[in-house]
């Protein structure tokens, strides 16, 4: 985890004292820093895993591809149906 020097805190400070609704000391200031960090390198790893794993396995993106191109048909044909009494 990184260390944020005083500063940094203190910037911080308004941003997280207006959520809070109260003041806050560094201490706390610090700890909402650091898990706004841990949360964000989570989803980095994950995204990081999930794309190793798509990688090694292979996609489904030309079937997802086809998929949504016949919704966008079928939409289309339903458009043109709207009003019409013979579909």
């Amino acid at each position: 985890m990184p260390q944020f020097d005083k500063q940094f805190l203190e910037e911080g400070r308004t941003i997280w004292e207006k959520r809070a609704g109260r003041p806050l000391t560094l201490s706390e200031i610090d700890e909402a820093a650091r898990n706004l960090v841990g949360y964000f390198d989570l989803l980095a790893r994950w995204s990081a895993e999930e794309a190793k794993v798509t990688s090694t396995q292979g996609t489904d993106h030309p079937k997802m591809i086809q998929q949504a191109t016949d919704y966008e048909h079928e939409e289309e044909e339903a458009n043109e149906c709207v009003g019409s009494e013979v579909c």
